[in-house]
């Protein structure tokens, strides 16, 4: 699945409808949203729109290996800097919503961006979240990719409150993932 995927179904699913019995919150009611996480190689941080030149770079710059964490999807083929920037639009109208959640993975200067992770409800059955995320010049596997995934499962561990949360293709192979029933 793309992000351009989950931001469409994402803004698509009705906050709250009257007649209708509203969804199941994504985080608790009580859950402090984490803003920021620094490490030693990364800061995370809400992707915003302000990012749209930086996120688009990167995305671009980081196609081949967008495919690789994306199989299903031809995103970002023909992403052009005004789409990325209706995207991050959309990803902080989510996150403020508190229905999805894209961080940028940017430099310790804060400067470039160097990734994404994407914090989404499931769309399968047994998972309270789905979570995605690379980092740009590293290939699937590779250890600067390895690294920002143990320490992006750490902080799903220590800071979320996802019970079972999903790394497709990572901690769930994509055939095993294609194969759940979707919620």
């Amino acid at each position: 699945m793309s992000r351009r995927f989950f931001v469409a179904a994402l803004l698509s699913a009705p906050l709250a409808c009257a007649s209708a019995k509203a969804p199941a919150a994504f985080v608790p009611p009580w859950f402090e949203i984490p803003r920021r996480l620094e490490t030693p190689q990364y800061i995370l941080r809400p992707l915003v729109v302000a990012d749209a030149g930086r996120d688009f770079e990167a995305v671009t710059a980081s196609e081949r290996q967008l495919r690789e964490i994306f199989p299903d999807s031809d995103w970002p083929s023909g992403l052009t800097l005004d789409a990325d920037r209706e995207e991050l639009q959309a990803h902080e109208a989510l996150f403020t919503a508190g229905r999805a959640f894209a961080y940028a993975v940017m430099s310790l200067d804060g400067q470039e961006v160097m990734g994404s992770v994407y914090i989404n409800p499931s769309s399968k059955v047994g998972y309270d979240a789905e979570v995605y995320l690379w980092r740009r010049a590293a290939r699937l596997g590779s250890p600067e990719d390895r690294a920002l995934e143990l320490m992006v499962r750490r902080w799903l561990e220590d800071a979320w409150p996802f019970e079972r949360p999903a790394l497709p293709g990572r901690t769930v192979s994509w055939a095993e993932w294609r194969v759940l029933p979707d919620r």
